[in-house]
């Protein structure tokens, strides 16, 4: 009879058993007439051996099917070979073994001398480190490891229609909880697993079959039989553990501390637990600014690593509260009167004082009449506090948390201040200083607007705006650009540019220059500088710009979108070319189409608006000169944009802080951002605003409400079934938990997209559980609940109703607040800001880049305090000597002093000049003879220690003795 080779199935895919029905017999059926045809080719794994029969044994293979354990019938083969060559190296505690053809994954399985299950892993490797099962192993016990081969991306239906519940019950001898399917003795209230669902079994396809809640039931590709290695994995490697004697600080940088522990070295497998805090208690629920947390220092080769520690969880002034033990996992504690516990050294503790940050940069932006100063912090600040000099006096002008702008100042005049940074510690209600910083400036300042342009192939021509006040310009053409090449001490050593003085123009009207004689296609970099003397001391002002004297590519690219939502390019004028072309996108085919044509002349285009809603245009430019083309600039975008918001108003109330602005036009919804910096600059070309950068925060609507209310977290019920399912709460419990935290989770909401005209930025406290990983003090090698850190992410699996949670000593459940929603916090200066956005064309999604205003509003500012300062009155004013005015001010309530401004005008910009203490402030910088105002007003601490201003007083005028 003639004989033909057939390959073993391996297995049916899922999908493909989906196509094939329902029942198994159908599976079955098919498998069956695919065997019994004559021509039919059937492919496995080249793993698989083949197999050699008679066309009259087709039919007699086919009838053959598997079962498993349980009885159920196996339509297609879902066999792997079985784990070979199994090897345990107990110095790594690494198991190894052979790769079995076609296995994807490895199920690891440890049992204990009595056959319970003690804990399991998967891996895609021939190889497993025990250690990361270590700590449910006892020293110097016997385990038994099984090793099985599977395949999970295929899978094989073992059986339809299997009657049970899915869910997933306490499996005593596993020491687990296992997910399956479960039949119910209604006499004796058990549960009986009848298919287990883990690498071996997967239960899909959930229907109903004559009334019964049924299940299909499919197979992984696995191994027969495990594979199985029998020893001791971890043994006793010493009779004490290890005690720590010591926590030294071993060094400081300008952003952290780096703390040693003595002994330096540990026994193989020992490693120390320490927890770091700002109290003493090590508690971060202690009050709203407490802080703590817990981690683990590895002792490799024995060898402890040093602890870092940053800065930026505490502020200065903070003491560091850090304490540690070490932890011996392979202590033998089975001796009389020991514990697990007993697997813990003794506790050391040490303390360290965070030092004061250091003040960094400090730059200006300086106008004819103001000075905005910007200062940096290295390290952790709440704000600076501002002087400026007067005199031979430094008057305190504000102490905030953002930048200070110091204006109504005189024009062409130099100003000295200094600066430094503030911690104010709200748990030891103290201030601590960085040490000043001090810069001058001079009110002197605009824009050069520099313009360079090709004139000719050979020359260049600058143009600028007049400086007021400039008694003349220098122009400057770079001629030397240098990157580092030579290197000393791993350092680059040449990195500069070089600028050559090619004109000194000493007269003030003069705004224009040509520079010829240049090289023919090259390209050029200019700098001019403004220049004027004030005493001994000369002030620049300066701007670059560049041009290439080449049609080879086009230098510029300024965009900006105008007010009315059109889209401006412009570029330096360049020669030799006869012209750009524009060329316009095509979104239907993606092609770039001919669009206009500029002539050679031409240094700017302006882009028609794209209305609300529409999709977003793009353009080209492209220098020509008769078929040739020249680099140009690509990638022109111009989006659909509405107005900029506009009537942005803050207002501090009893939640938080309530933003509000006017309605845009077209806009779908609304972003509001928060800063504690001025984050908009004006923007003179659209007539809005933009911003700086910087740290923003979104601000969201929320609509949290906390339902703890009335939940009894008292057990209802304590079972009777062992130490393991000691406590049974209340169903209300579990029914108003979401996320482990009480709240409504169908109606409550949180989102950043406004769709109204205001918004309260608030903080948002719910209540929920508290976790025991949260308890500094916890560890789960002693706790009765505590099963296994595999496969859940809140840290492990518990036994028991709400296991994983803090319990009092009558096993009701412990709670604590969380913030849902950080807002505002008291005693801080605020800038809140609005952009309006529309949804993108067709109602395809957002598009946050694409569609939205035409930048940002104005800022809105508002301080978050409940300290209130309320205004005082100036008692007199009087000038009894020449040269000297004397200012006495009425006493106000618990103030931390007084500010003085002064003015020549009575309805004039009054500019701050001191502060006092006292009710009594000595003005000694005026003039004889002339006339002068002022005002004046208390200040007091916010929260976290900025200074507060009440409104000024009525102002008081006198003139001053001659």
């Amino acid at each position: 009879m003639k004989k033909r080779v057939v390959k073993m199935i391996l297995c049916l895919s899922l999908s493909a058993a989906m196509l094939f029905g329902e029942a198994g017999a159908v599976l079955a059926d098919t498998t069956e007439a695919a065997l019994a045809s004559e021509d039919a080719v059937l492919e496995s794994d080249d793993s698989l051996a083949d197999r050699t029969v008679t066309e009259g044994d087709l039919t007699a293979e086919a009838e053959k099917s598997d079962v498993d354990a349980l009885g159920a019938k196996v339509v297609t083969s879902a066999v792997l070979a079985d784990v070979t060559g199994v090897a345990y190296d107990p110095a790594t505690k690494v198991l190894s073994w052979n790769k079995v053809p076609n296995a994807s994954m490895y199920r690891i399985e440890a049992y204990d001398a009595a056959g319970k299950a003690v804990d399991s892993a998967s891996t895609s490797a021939v190889y497993y480190d025990l250690d990361n099962l270590d700590e449910s192993f006892t020293a110097d016990a016997v385990y038994t490891i099984k090793i099985t081969a599977c395949n999970s991306s295929e899978i094989c239906q073992v059986a339809a229609n299997v009657a049970g519940t899915y869910h997933r019950e306490w499996i005593e001898a596993q020491n687990k909880y296992v997910w399956g399917i479960y039949s119910y003795d209604s006499t004796s209230g058990k549960y009986t697993l009848l298919y287990a669902e883990d690498v071996a079994y997967d239960i899909q396809r959930e229907k109903t079959v004559n009334g019964t809640t049924t299940y299909d039931l499919y197979k992984y590709p696995a191994s027969i039989n495990p594979a199985v290695y029998t020893g001791v994995i971890r043994t006793s490697t010493s009779k004490a553990v290890t005690a720590l004697t010591a926590i030294t600080v071993k060094e400081t940088d300008d952003d952290g501390v780096t703390f040693s522990f003595a002994p330096s070295a540990l026994q193989n497998g020992e490693y120390i637990k320490y927890t770091c805090a700002n109290n003493a208690e090590y508690d971060s629920a202690a009050s709203e600014s407490a802080y703590a947390y817990s981690g683990t220092i590895d002792a490799q080769d024995g060898s402890v690593d040093d602890l870092y520690i940053s800065y930026s969880d505490f502020q200065p002034d903070d003491t560091i509260y850090l304490k540690a033990y070490v932890y011996n996992p392979n202590f033998d504690y089975t001796a009389a009167g020991l514990t697990a516990e007993s697997r813990k050294s003794a506790e050391v503790t040490t303390t360290y004082k965070v030092p004061a940050s250091e003040l960094g940069d400090l730059t200006f932006v300086v106008t004819k009449d103001s000075i905005r100063l910007k200062p940096y912090a290295n390290g952790t600040v709440t704000g600076y506090q501002y002087q400026r000099k007067d005199g031979k006096k430094w008057i305190t002008l504000a102490q905030q948390g953002s930048d200070y702008l110091d204006k109504g100042l005189k024009a062409d005049t130099e100003y000295t201040y200094r600066v430094r940074g503030y911690a104010y510690n709200q748990a030891t209600k103290k201030t601590v200083y960085t040490a000043w910083e001090q810069r001058s400036a001079v009110t002197w300042g605009t824009t050069l607007n520099l313009n360079v342009s090709a004139a000719s192939k050979t020359s260049a021509k600058l143009t600028w705006s007049k400086v007021k006040g400039a008694s003349g310009y220098e122009i400057y053409r770079k001629t030397t650009d240098s990157s580092a090449y030579n290197l000393k001490n791993g350092v680059g050593t040449e990195n500069f540019s070089s600028m050559k003085l090619v004109k000194t123009i000493k007269k003030a009207k003069t705004v224009k220059y040509t520079d010829k004689k240049l090289t023919k296609g090259a390209y050029y970099t200019y700098c001019v500088r403004a220049y004027r003397t004030i005493g001994k001391d000369k002030y620049y002002l300066d701007e670059y710009s560049s041009v290439y004297l080449s049609a080879k590519n086009m230098v510029g690219n300024t965009r900006y979108y105008t007010s009315g939502g059109n889209y401006v390019v412009k570029w330096n004028k360049m020669t030799g070319i006869s012209g750009y072309k524009i060329e316009k996108v095509n979104n239907t085919t993606g092609k770039y189409e001919a669009y206009k044509t500029l002539g050679k002349k031409a240094t700017s285009f302006t882009f028609p608006k794209v209305a609300a809603g529409g999709a977003s245009v793009t353009y080209r430019i492209r220098p020509y000169k008769g078929s040739k083309f020249y680099n140009g600039i690509d990638n022109i975008t111009v989006a659909p944009k509405v107005a900029t918001v506009k009537g942005v108003k803050a207002v501090q109330t009893a939640e938080g802080i309530k933003i509000s602005w006017s309605p845009v036009a077209g806009a779908d919804f609304y972003r509001v951002y928060r800063s504690t910096k001025d984050a908009t600059l004006y923007n003179n070309t659209t007539k809005g605003y933009a911003t700086e950068g910087g740290s923003t925060t979104l601000v969201y609507e929320t609509n949290y409400q906390d339902t703890s209310a009335g939940i009894s977290l008292v057990p209802t019920k304590v079972s009777d079934t062992g130490a393991k399912r000691t406590y049974t709460y209340s169903s209300d419990i579990s029914n108003a938990l979401s996320g482990n935290t009480f709240y409504d989770s169908v109606t409550a909401y949180k989102t950043s997209d406004i769709t109204g005209t205001s918004v309260v930025d608030r903080t948002v406290s719910l209540t929920r559980l508290a976790l025991k990983t949260e308890d500094t003090a916890y560890n789960k090698n002693t706790d009765p609940e505590f099963v296994s850190d595999s496969d859940y992410s809140e840290g492990g699996y518990y036994t028991g109703s709400y296991g994983r949670y803090q319990k009092n000593a009558d096993g009701s459940l412990k709670t604590k607040k969380v913030i849902m929603n950080q807002g505002p916090k008291l005693g801080t200066e605020y800038y809140y800001y609005v952009v309006a956005y529309t949804k993108a064309a067709n109602g395809a999604g957002k598009n946050y880049t694409d569609s939205s205003s035409i930048g940002s509003s104005k800022s809105a500012k508002v301080v978050y305090t409940n300290v209130s300062v309320k205004a005082t009155k100036i008692s007199s004013v009087k000038s009894s000597k020449k040269g000297t005015v004397t200012i006495k001010i009425k006493k106000a309530s618990k103030v931390k002093g007084y500010a003085i401004y002064r003015s020549t005008k009575k309805s004039g910009t009054y500019i701050q000049i001191g502060t006092t203490t006292s009710t009594s402030y000595t003005d000694n910088n005026v003039t004889g003879g002339k006339t002068y105002y002022y005002k004046a007003a208390p200040i007091k601490q916010s929260e976290n220690g900025m200074y507060v201003y009440a409104k000024l007083s009525a102002a008081k005028k006198v003139k001053v003795k001659k």
